[in-house]
């Protein structure tokens, strides 16, 4: 573990890139609220992050229990991720 934490360490940058896209996709819901497509897809998601399907459903599973404001409809193509405030 001490391997990850040096800088430039090519595992250690990839927990500061997970949170970051986490981020970018927090900032994004939240402008997306006042605008006419209230919601960003799974593809939406995946162009904004580069990462795949699978990652984005893990990182939408860790915002939504971070952020309890972000919720989801739909399932599988269809499914929508909005933020809500409460």
């Amino acid at each position: 573990h001490r391997e990850l934490e040096l800088d430039g360490h090519p595992f250690g940058d990839r927990r500061t890139e997970w949170e970051a896209a986490k981020m970018h996709v927090l900032s994004m819901l939240r402008q997306q609220k006042g605008s006419e497509e209230r919601y960003l897809t799974n593809s939406d998601i995946r162009k904004i992050t580069r990462l795949n399907r699978e990652q984005v459903k893990r990182l939408m599973k860790e915002l939504r229990e971070q952020y309890p404001q972000i919720t989801y409809d739909g399932n599988r193509r269809s499914a929508r991720y909005y933020y809500q405030d409460q």
